[in-house]
């Protein structure tokens, strides 16, 4: 983890996707995601600040070489078609970051079934609840208010989006922060989910003695963010924009 007095490195990594409609991100999605996250944290009224770079799959090592990765203090992962392009070597680099020295990870999307995310949360990532991509309204509930993630996060509704349908196989987070809604399918999905994994939990912790001992938190963070298919605007939402700064800087332990 990095000196909570220096900026927080964040790296937003895409696999570098040709299907983006260039009329909704003219920029693409790595591009948008972290110009979003540097004119937010400018005006953040908590003072972290952030040092950005954005890298791509079709870079050299994949976009994830060794030296960039030691020096990332959050990386954030969208990602849709390219999932089995990602080599098992830098796969294997992630998680070992994670695990061992605390890289925060924020997943969005359809990177629910990206290599990294679902090693560590040793899941399938499976939506079986099905899926659609009608564009149909997504209305996200704050679950959990006294959250990190949730600061200043109020309910809200995307006016289009791709449905996901619960249930999600990914194992119990430790908090719920939102809970989405698609009234069109009237299905339910949970939208926003925080874990931490790795050094600090106990692997044979069960229920414990009682006087509030768990299992310890591990080092390393990761949150899972629902919303964000490309077809739809959705990071241009202000509310979606607020609540991802608030999970980089969760995420890097700064909030």
């Amino acid at each position: 983890m990095s000196n909570p007095a220096s900026p927080l490195r964040v790296l937003v990594w895409d696999e570098n996707p040709g299907h983006v409609p260039q009329d909704i991100y003219p920029e693409g999605i790595r591009e948008t995601l972290a110009k979003v996250l540097s004119e937010k944290s400018l005006n953040a009224s908590w003072g972290n600040s952030l040092a950005l770079q954005t890298a791509h799959l079709d870079q050299p090592e994949q976009g994830l070489p060794d030296a960039l990765l030691a020096e990332t203090d959050v990386l954030v992962w969208w990602a849709h078609l390219r999932h089995a392009e990602l080599s098992d070597s830098r796969t294997a680099a992630i998680v070992e970051a994670v695990e061992t020295r605390g890289l925060g990870l924020v997943v969005l999307h359809s990177a629910h079934y990206a290599k990294p995310f679902l090693q560590l949360l040793k899941a399938t990532g499976h939506l079986k609840g099905g899926w659609h991509e009608n564009g149909q309204p997504e209305e996200i509930r704050v679950c959990a208010p006294q959250h990190p993630i949730a600061q200043g996060i109020s309910d809200f509704t995307l006016p289009e989006e791709e449905m996901y349908g619960a249930p999600f196989d990914v194992p119990a987070p430790e908090c719920l922060v939102f809970q989405s809604y698609f009234p069109q399918a009237q299905r339910f999905f949970p939208s926003g989910l925080a874990w931490s994994v790795g050094a600090g939990i106990d692997p044979n912790f069960a229920s414990g003695p009682g006087g509030g001992q768990g299992q310890g938190e591990g080092q390393g963070r990761i949150f899972y963010f629902r919303p964000g298919h490309e077809a739809h605007p959705t990071y241009f939402h202000p509310q979606v924009q607020a609540l991802l700064l608030n999970a980089v800087c969760w995420a890097g332990h700064r909030i």
